[in-house]
Parts: structure tokens; sequence; C-alpha cells
């Protein structure tokens, strides 16, 4: 799950200034006060710096939650002024901020590679992006991308899995059909 502005609220185990008839899925371990940066005229943007990510992330906060306190197993990922806006707590992501109103798809790319590696795909995620490219360039819909990518980790799966099965075989040495003499038979 990848909570933005209102999402890290619905999310968070606590909500400090909510309602008293409020509730929230408490799956990450924070506490945050809605619009904790002020009103609509307080929004603002900021470049962040994020762990995982090479160049700062232009953030736009909107009415933004403020990330009050967080627990023990929560990853924060990038502060401004020294307040966490981007944490992770195993598979749930929240961001103060709205990264999907941004053309920087860099933290939609991060949460994605986090999860295929908890799901264990690793060629998925090392072969993502450029099959991805080359579905844009060919017109091919998400199904067809997805289709793709599947097919990949299969692939690479069973050649990983032949490979375990030569070396466990331990055989002495290693001959393809194109190595085989078969004058010689």
């Amino acid at each position: 799950v990848f909570g933005t502005c209102a999402g890290m609220i619905l999310l968070a185990s606590d909500v400090l200034d909510g309602r008293p008839d409020q509730r929230s899925f408490g799956v990450i371990d924070i506490a945050v006060r809605r619009n904790g940066y002020g009103r609509q005229i307080d929004s603002f943007e900021a470049d962040v710096q994020v762990g995982g990510l090479s160049a700062p992330f232009h953030a736009v906060f909107i009415r933004a939650p403020k990330m009050v306190t967080h627990g023990p197993a929560v990853e924060v990922l990038a502060s401004h002024e020294g307040v966490p806006v981007l944490a992770r707590q195993g598979s749930v992501l929240v961001a103060s901020f709205h990264p999907e109103i941004t053309a920087d798809h860099r933290l939609h790319e991060l949460f994605l590679h986090h999860h295929l590696k908890a799901l264990r795909l690793p060629t998925v995620a090392a072969e993502c992006e450029a099959i991805a490219a080359r579905c844009a360039t060919d017109n091919v819909d998400h199904l067809g991308f997805l289709l793709q990518l599947c097919e990949r980790e299969l692939l690479d799966r069973e050649r990983r899995a032949a490979d375990r099965r030569l070396k466990a075989a331990r055989f002495p040495t290693l001959k393809t059909l194109d190595d085989f003499d078969f004058a010689a038979q």
C-alpha cells in the first residue's frame, strides 16, 4: 500500500487531531497531525532527498499531514526541515506529499522494486524498466506488458533451476548438443 497525503492519515496508527469518531487502518506505526503544515494557503513545494534515489525529489505538499512520531520499525526515507515526510514499514509506504501529481515516477518505481524484491521476482525487478520502455515504444497495453514481465521471470527461473540441477549432478564435464560428435556414433 502506498498512502499519500490523506492516505498517510488513513494508514497511521494514531491521528492526533482527528475527530473522536475518526478511525484509521493503523497499519504503520506513526502519529500524524492532519493539515500539520497549515491550511490550503500554506501549501508548498520543496526538494527532498530520498534514501535510494540519487537526486532530490520535488515534493508537492497540499494541506499535508505532519508525522509527529514514528515507531522503531518505521524506516524514514525522506525528511523536510527535520520532519519525516516519507516512510516505510514492511509493505506500507506513506508520504506527506503528492508524488502522483508530478511527472517524476521514481517513488513509484522505488515502491514497485521494494515489492518485487519482497515477492522474490529478481528478473522482473532488474528488467522492468527496459521491458516497459519497449512496450511503450511498441504500444503494448498493460496486460501485454504484464505478460512479458511474467514470461521473462518464468524463463529466468527455469534457467536458474536447470543450472542448479546441473551443478547438483556434478557432471565431470558439461557438453551441449553443439559439442556432440554425431559422426562418431
